[in-house]
Order: structure tokens, then C-alpha cells, then sequence
């Protein structure tokens, strides 16, 4: 009769334990060193169930497309956010109300004659009384960061809140579309920040990971949490995380990281069982705490 990890099963943190219990009796291992490896490995694991991810499947977060994914991503919402004023409306630009801004968007549109007799020609053709988005000076990079973290999630260093994303409308019109390029190539090299924090509460525990170079962003450092109690080697305690945001995710990716790390440790296990030969007596006992969790066909 082979014995199988079952897969797709959900775990809770008392079956994670249950799982650190059986794994540490077949390996013969303490609990400590089996819970502070686990730890880390979670940690890993966080780094594949947490954004961005390689298209929009949880769990390929360290996938090779993961990280041009999220450079997309911030492509696309800075795209969205603003409007370079050569490409705004006529309603837009009269709701501004500012004949310099008008100026400057006559001369975008290679308009020959600019007075000020053509900008009440054009403010009473466009202007419907629509509220007057902000307008953004050339080189101002400061008012456009700002306004991009207070509509992003994880405390403006998430991605874009769903609200914004929603939006039919842009939310300032900038002078300088090149700004917008600017801002852009300085956000990309934030990509990663969110995961990084996992990858370094692993290395405080003294474990490796496997974690690609974008990933180990050092402005995550401080937002790692590492923290290990083993004075009493039979209630071993070791707490890992990300300080930012939302933990870089959400309830929902924690489960999933969860849920992967006790297949990866029942799949060990049966792994180990099948090396070492084990009746089905052995393997039952072995299997005492998790039996729910694998099948005997």
C-alpha cells in the first residue's frame, strides 16, 4: 500500500504545528532547529505568494516575469494616474482656468496664434463647469510622488487602491510628460521593496533562502520581523514577517504560503518514509498527528 501527501488541503496553525511535531519525530531533529528552518522556508514562500507576481497567479512570485510584471504594474498606474497635458481635453484644460497652462497646451498642439482673446474663444467653447483636476508644473516631481503614494495601498507602497484603478478619469494633468518618464524609472527600482523584508527576517535567523537579487531590496531590512525564543528547547518559539502595509499581501496569500509549506513538509516526509522503508505500523506512527493529512491507497 503507497502512502501520498494529499494535495489542495487547508491547514490552520494548530495542523502547521501538527506537521512540525511528526516531521521532527522522522527526522529525528528538535523542534527548535525544525521550526527556525520552517520559518524561514515560510518566509520564502511569502516571496513567491506575495506581489508581484509572474502574471496574476498566487505563488509566482519569484517566477523569472514576476519582476517585469511589476514594472509593468507601475508603468501602468503612474499612466493612469496622470494626463501629460498635450493629451488632455479642451474641457480639461478650461476647467484649469489658467491662460499659461492654456499657452502651453496651444503650443503642444503647434497652434499658431496664442492670445488671450482665443483663450475666452476657447473657454467659452470648452469650459462646462467641471471640477479643474490639479495641474503640475514641469519638473515638480515631489507633487506627483505624493499624489501616486496617497492613492497606492500598504501605506502608499502597494499598488494602486481599487478605487483608483476604477477611475475613468485621470487624477492631475502634468505639464512635462518626460516627468512622468522620471517618475516611472525611480518607481521600478522600488519593485521588490515589499517582498524584501521576508527575505531578510530569514537571513536574521541565520537560514538561506532562495531569493533573486530584486528581491533583496535593503530599504526592506527594517521591516523584517525575526524574532526567536529557544531559552526553553520544548516550547520553541520563532515569529517571522513584513512590518509594511498589508504584509505585502493579505490574509488570503498568508493562508496559501501556509497551506504550500505543510504539503512541502508532508511531501518530505512521504519522501523519507518510501527511503527508509517503513512498515505500515512505522509509517503510522510516524504519521500520528497529521494522519488526516495524507492517504494510504
Amino acid at each position: 500500500m503507497a502512502l501520498s501527501a494529499n494535495k489542495g488541503t487547508q491547514v490552520d496553525i494548530s495542523g502547521l504545528m501538527a506537521h512540525i511535531a511528526d516531521f521532527s519525530k522522522l527526522f529525528g531533529k528538535s523542534q527548535a532547529v525544525v521550526l527556525k528552518r520552517q520559518a524561514a522556508l515560510f518566509c520564502e514562500d511569502m516571496l513567491k505568494y506575495s506581489r508581484p507576481f509572474d502574471g496574476k497567479t498566487p505563488g509566482g512570485g519569484l517566477l523569472d516575469g514576476a519582476q517585469q510584471h511589476g514594472m509593468e504594474n507601475v508603468n501602468n498606474s503612474i499612466v493612469h494616474i496622470f494626463r501629460p497635458l498635450a493629451y488632455a481635453t479642451g474641457e480639461q484644460v478650461a476647467a484649469i482656468g489658467r491662460y499659461d497652462v492654456f499657452k502651453t497646451y496651444q503650443k503642444a498642439k503647434n497652434a499658431n496664434v496664442i492670445t488671450k482673446s482665443r483663450w475666452s474663444v476657447f473657454q467659452r467653447k470648452y469650459d462646462k463647469g467641471g471640477k479643474a483636476l490639479p495641474f503640475i508644473n514641469a519638473g515638480d516631481i515631489s507633487a506627483m510622488r505624493a499624489l501616486h503614494t496617497s492613492l497606492r495601498v500598504d501605506g502608499g507602497r502597494g499598488g494602486l487602491k481599487q478605487s483608483a484603478w476604477e477611475s475613468k478619469e485621470p487624477f492631475a494633468i502634468v505639464e512635462s510628460d518626460k516627468d512622468m518618464k522620471t517618475l516611472i524609472l525611480e518607481k521600478q527600482k522600488d519593485v521588490g521593496k515589499l517582498k524584501s523584508p521576508y527575505w531578510y527576517a530569514a537571513q536574521q535567523l541565520d537560514e538561506k533562502i532562495k531569493g533573486k537579487k530584486w528581491v533583496q531590496n535593503a530599504e526592506g531590512r527594517g521591516d523584517a520581523i525575526a524574532e526567536r525564543k529557544e531559552s526553553d528547547p520544548l516550547l520553541p518559539e520563532f515569529t517571522v514577517g513584513n512590518r509594511i502595509g498589508g504584509k505585502a499581501g493579505n490574509d488570503n496569500f498568508v493562508k496559501l504560503a501556509i497551506n504550500h509549506r505543510a504539503f512541502a513538509m508532508r511531501s518530505a516526509m512521504v519522501y523519507e518514509m518510501k527511503k527508509q522503508k517503513l512498515t505500515l505500523w512505522e509509517r503510522s506512527a510516524a504519521t500520528l498527528n497529521t494522519s488526516q493529512y495524507f492517504t494510504l491507497a
